[in-house]
């Protein structure tokens, strides 16, 4: 019975071993993924000037279109 326990007790013991070594090994990935993704960030931020960012181009698109659509209106009023 003693030896049961202790060989079930062993297997516990390596279950939690082998879960401590993957959530460490997970740990050191994400920081990694982290340290990467800020160094092209603050890369990004020295090369962005005086560029147009891409996920603000429909927005601008949007907005010339309706300052188009409300100049026209005006002049129309004025002059018509």
């Amino acid at each position: 019975m003693l030896v049961a326990k202790k060989h079930r007790l062993a297997i516990d013991n390596n279950m939690l071993k082998s879960r401590l070594v993957c959530e460490s090994h997970v740990k050191d990935r994400l920081s990694s993924e982290l340290k990467k993704m800020k160094d092209k960030a603050s890369k990004q931020k020295g090369t962005r000037v005086g560029m147009v960012r891409n996920e603000g181009v429909p927005n601008n698109v949007f907005v010339c279109a309706i300052v188009s659509v409300v100049v026209s209106f005006i002049v129309m009023k004025l002059c018509g």
